[in-house]
């Protein structure tokens, strides 16, 4: 019997104080073109995103000189700017088939709102609360999102495996498998949003698993752990966010966002309910391929751009035998509990796998608990950031965390490659 091959590249482009990160699954000798494409988050601090406008124009090129402009896959982790706001660039050159949000109640999406500064009227807040009519906006040229999936949060505590591991649904005519709750239309209802004529919004099956072509499998993980409200201040945020999405008056969004962030200022900082929102994402080889693994390598290059040429800088071939990834955004792993639901919900078969970990925020210390490197002891670290940022990320102390599990700076020049390679 003919042994096929998966070939795995994840890339880390550079995009300074921001993150975008891409991959592709191969099957060889089967097939010589990527057979699925995803993106995780694709954005970077305002007024400085020449790096990532620069990367996200690499991207599609390259997917131009190949025939392509499908992305399978694209995952926005949390709303902030530096996460998200390459979102309609990348939308001008390429097609996404299913982009994943997470689901946020409406008082959490005004707090958002409110964290970043922006206006009412704001292209934050049209994908905030009118996703599928703000994209669908800004499609051009055939180009677009053809439908939304919306992320619940997720619990790590339930027993068991997330659902789809070992099934979860028939897949679809190209073979990937997007479980999704029967009761999706209530769901969106309840929480403010719709669909539309052109793009089809859907929520995900709780701990439901994406699998692709039956090798593949990507896990995501909503945290949006963010602090409970008592039962008056919550009806009273909540009666003031629907009426702002229920009018469509600029006037009277920005006077009720005036009185929805008295309210909030009034209870806590607004950055404490937006900062714990990010959806991870697990990626890694299925049961199935794991069983019958003959052989692994992992490399690892990374890379410095000059000008238009690409040098390489580094190159590791790791004997690790591990081969999957972990996206985080700017997720916390800052408590013990915070990093046991985070295993409990993946579950050990997976973690014991992870090659690749995306440390979260940058390498923000106010995100991290002493330790974390030894915890997950990844093959590879990976820090998106710009050091010459106000922010100072990564703070020294998660840089010397990581130290000894190959930590890698993605920043304004530099990128990481990363390809992952297993038989069945």
């Amino acid at each position: 019997m003919p042994m096929t091959t998966v070939n795995v590249e994840l890339d880390f482009h550079s995009a300074g104080q921001g993150l975008f990160a891409t991959g592709e699954l191969f099957l060889v000798p089967a097939n010589k073109r990527a057979v699925f494409r995803w993106v995780y988050d694709c954005g970077s601090s305002a007024g400085r995103k020449d790096a990532l406008k620069g990367s996200i124009d690499d991207y599609a090129n390259r997917l131009d000189r190949d025939g392509e402009d499908v992305i399978d896959l694209v995952v926005i982790s949390h709303f902030d700017r530096d996460h998200v706001n390459g979102l309609i660039d990348l939308l001008d050159r390429v097609r996404i088939r299913t982009l994943l949000l997470p689901l946020l109640s409406i008082s959490t999406r005004i707090a958002v709102l409110l964290a970043e500064g922006d206006d009412a009227d704001s292209n934050l807040a049209s994908l905030l609360f009118e996703p599928a009519s703000f994209l669908a906006s800004n499609s051009r040229d055939g180009r677009g999102v053809a439908q939304i999936v919306l992320i619940p949060p997720s619990s790590g505590s339930s027993e068991g495996d997330p659902a789809g591991f070992d099934g979860g649904g028939a897949p679809s005519d190209d073979g990937v498998t997007y479980p999704i709750d029967p009761r999706s239309s209530e769901i969106i209802a309840a929480n403010g949003l719709e669909s539309n004529a052109e793009i089809e919004m859907r929520v995900a099956a709780e701990r439901g698993v994406i699998r692709v072509m039956n090798c593949w499998e990507f896990v995501p993980y909503n945290d949006a752990s963010v602090p409970s409200l008592e039962p008056g201040l919550s009806s009273q945020i909540e009666l003031t966010a629907e009426k702002f999405k229920s009018t469509t008056d600029k006037q009277v969004r920005a006077s009720l966002l005036i009185e929805l962030k008295k309210i909030y200022e009034n209870t806590y900082p607004t950055g404490e309910m937006r900062n714990r929102i990010s959806l991870f994402v697990y990626g890694g080889p299925t049961s199935t391929w794991l069983k019958v693994n003959r052989f692994r390598e992992t490399i690892v290059e990374q890379r410095s751009y000059s000008y238009s040429e690409i040098r390489r800088y580094t190159e590791l071939a790791l004997a690790c035998g591990s081969d999957a990834v972990i996206y985080t955004g700017d997720g916390y792993l800052d408590t013990m509990e915070s990093i046991r639901s985070l295993r409990e919900y993946f579950g050990a078969h997976r973690m014991d796998r992870l090659c690749v970990f995306q440390v979260m925020h940058h390498g923000s210390k106010n995100n991290w608990f002493p330790g974390l490197a030894d915890e997950l002891s990844p093959a590879v670290s990976v820090f998106s950031s710009d050091p010459s940022h106000h922010h100072g990320h990564p703070h020294a102390e998660v840089l010397r965390d990581f130290w000894e599990f190959n930590s890698l700076q993605v920043d304004r020049k530099r990128c990481v490659k990363v390809f992952l390679y297993f038989e069945h």
